[in-house]
């Protein structure tokens, strides 16, 4: 995913350009041209002239910049000057940068800051690695991008860097932004917020404040949210940062809306449309039209007047287009959502249904990829963790000999070392206890990010069935059909959002979602088989905690593979009981059995894989006493499931 990682974040502020500052730009470059004239001696002075003319160069026009770097590079190493050729590697990279040319920009990154770090010029050596890692993530590889911002915390540390420190910090900050990490993602623009107020850099305090604002936004804190965003607009405007001003004044606008003060966001994204127009910024337009069709959407709920529906409509359609432009998925994803929403609201429900669908799709498409990441994060982050508490240790250690030996030294007791040897091993102990219990903890967030792989592999094909159904009764004018289709489906996708992120949930809702399911099912059939589930009086379904979707893939079975050719005749039938501390779940159907279809086998075998692994994941102090079985029986298949509770 190569989309920005956030509306407004760290890395597109050190790197902005606008056309605002390009008169500005433009006279430096005419003032180092009539420099550069006069002074054609081949030295140091003019490879200097060179590489800031570059540099400045590769906004506008990368190609000539390259040119230059080359020619300035071709007469530093006839100089034989080192640095000048570790800054001009830099260079190098800065503008592989700008032409999205990432393996470039990493490799001469890469050798520029080992060059410049041999240099002893530990600043330039940052910059460069902070743009390595920047690319990193421009190319989706964050947990790479993770490992190389945590060197640069190391070395920044070290050289007393703020600038590339906080930098550091607030890009990691918006790595865990993007995956919906947003304590994390918190925890580390606060660091950066730090560094910046320590620096005194109130361009990069800004931008800090801001990304914090968005980070409680997602967490639903409007409150917090405007009060980050209006001290970042308050220093930007004082500073006369028009050029970022309109993603924050959305990001705020945004922030007020979700709190009710429409009329305050409306006129705040007035405001930020205008200068995002003024800026010829394209993304910023699209931003600001999302805003204000969620803003429009809003008010039509409260007053009930179409009229702002249909502005809302316009506006989403217009942020829709914009951003396909640019490829950003996730405003994608945000307009598509509002299309879906206020095509139901104007009773436009073909549309809503091709909205609906196409926000689906990507939105699987976003989850998806962020799924595989976050198990790269939750790694890279074990082995940074692991790292560290392994240092810190070392470093304590060394620490307590050098004292035992002063204290050695002056006192020479005997005693005194033998004390000192006590504690050197519980203190060993105390750290080993520490750094296993923080391996533990990782690894148990592995775990848990492999349940949720384990749980997106349960039959996606469904989704697509369920939407050809809605599509098929739309084009047979059932209109009152696919609406209660749709709206059923809708309810069975909140519930299986809202179940993704527990490991279990109560029998009673997972047998709510299943019970949704099989009607849906049953719906698709002309005669629809029986289906019914029986719960053991003696249960209470509320207080039993199970793996959510644990009995849908078999059930799935038994209609696709089942009673699918029985019509009326077909049976499901589920049962769930107590025995003792085990819960048993039976589903029973009287179709064609195993044994008619190799496919229906396969289905059934990756089924009780997939469930047995899951049980295994959520309970291993079972001592494998969760397990599934299937059984044939005259006609049709019986499937068993065991799990502690």
């Amino acid at each position: 995913m190569t989309a920005r990682i956030a509306i407004l974040s760290i890395t597109y502020l050190l790197l902005s350009y606008s056309s605002v500052f390009a008169q500005v730009n433009q006279a430096k470059l005419d003032s180092l041209k009539l420099l550069l004239a006069a002074h054609p001696q081949q030295d140091t002075l003019r490879v200097s002239l060179l590489n800031r003319y570059a540099r400045l160069a590769r906004h506008t026009n990368p190609d000539t910049a390259m040119v230059i770097t080359r020619e300035a590079l071709d007469m530093a190493t006839a100089l034989k000057s080192r640095p000048w050729m570790a800054q001009l590697l830099a260079t190098q990279s800065m503008i592989f940068s700008k032409k999205n040319q990432y393996d470039s920009c990493i490799k001469y990154g890469r050798m520029a800051a080992d060059m410049l770090r041999e240099a002893e010029m530990p600043a330039a050596s940052l910059t460069a690695l902070n743009l390595i890692a920047e690319n990193y993530s421009s190319q989706g590889r964050y947990s790479k991008a993770i490992d190389i911002f945590h060197e640069v915390i190391q070395l920044a540390e070290a050289a007393g860097s703020k600038n590339n420190l906080g930098s550091a910090y607030g890009n990691i900050g918006s790595i865990y932004l993007n995956f919906g990490i947003y304590p994390r993602a918190i925890e580390y623009y606060e660091k950066a917020l730090t560094v910046f107020r320590e620096a005194g850099d109130s361009i990069l305090i800004a931008a800090a404040l801001s990304n914090i604002g968005i980070s409680y936004e997602r967490l639903d804190e409007y409150r917090k949210a405007e009060d980050y965003q209006q001290q970042a607009i308050h220093i930007f405007q004082a500073k006369g940062r028009v050029d970022v001003l309109p993603d924050v004044q959305t990001a705020l606008a945004l922030a007020y809306a979700r709190q009710g003060k429409t009329g305050e966001a409306m006129e705040l994204l007035s405001q930020s449309m205008d200068g995002a127009v003024k800026l010829n910024n394209t993304f910023s337009i699209a931003n600001a039209a999302i805003v204000r069709a969620v803003t429009g959407r809003l008010m039509g709920e409260r007053t009930g007047l179409r009229q702002y529906y249909t502005a809302a409509f316009d506006d989403a359609l217009q942020g829709l287009k914009l951003s396909e432009s640019l490829g950003e998925k996730l405003l994608q994803r945000m307009a598509l959502k509002e299309l879906a929403a206020l095509s139901q609201h104007l009773h436009r429900y073909e549309e809503g249904f091709t909205y609906q669908a196409a926000y689906i799709t990507i939105n699987d498409s976003i989850a998806g990829e962020n799924r595989r990441q976050e198990i790269a994060l939750k790694e890279s982050e074990f082995n940074h963790a692991s790292a560290q508490a392994l240092l810190k240790a070392g470093h304590l250690e060394e620490l307590r000999q050098q004292r035992s030996i002063r204290n050695m030294i002056v006192i020479g007791a005997v005693m005194l070392l033998l004390v000192a040897a006590v504690v050197l091993v519980f203190y060993r102990r105390l750290q080993r206890s520490r750094v296993l219990r923080l391996q533990s903890e990782m690894k148990a967030g592995i775990a848990d990010l492999e349940m949720k792989a384990l749980r997106a592999q349960m039959n996606p094909h469904f989704i697509f069935n369920s939407l050809n159904s809605i599509a098929d009764f739309i084009g047979k004018n059932r209109a009152r059909e696919a609406r209660d289709y749709l709206t059923k489906f809708a309810r069975l996708m909140r519930m299986i959002l809202e179940h993704s992120e527990q490991k279990e949930v109560p029998l009673a809702n997972d047998l709510e979602a299943l019970s949704i399911y099989m009607e849906l099912e049953c719906l698709r059939f002309e005669q629809p088989p029986t289906c019914t589930i029986t719960v053991d009086p003696a249960l209470d379904p509320h207080t039993i905690y199970v793996p959510s979707l644990l009995l849908q893939p078999f059930v799935e079975n038994s209609f696709k593979h089942g009673v699918a050719n029985l019509g009326a005749q077909g049976k499901i039938s589920i049962n769930i009981y107590k025995e003792g501390d085990l819960l048993h779940c039976r589903i029973d159907d009287n179709g064609s059995g195993r044994g008619t279809g190799h496919k229906a086998g396969d289905h059934v075998s990756l089924g009780t894989a997939i469930t047995q692994a899951r049980i295994n994941h959520l309970s291993p102090a079972a001592n494998g006493r969760g397990s599934v079985s299937v059984t044939d029986l005259i006609p049709g298949t019986r499937v068993d499931i065991t799990l502690p509770v």
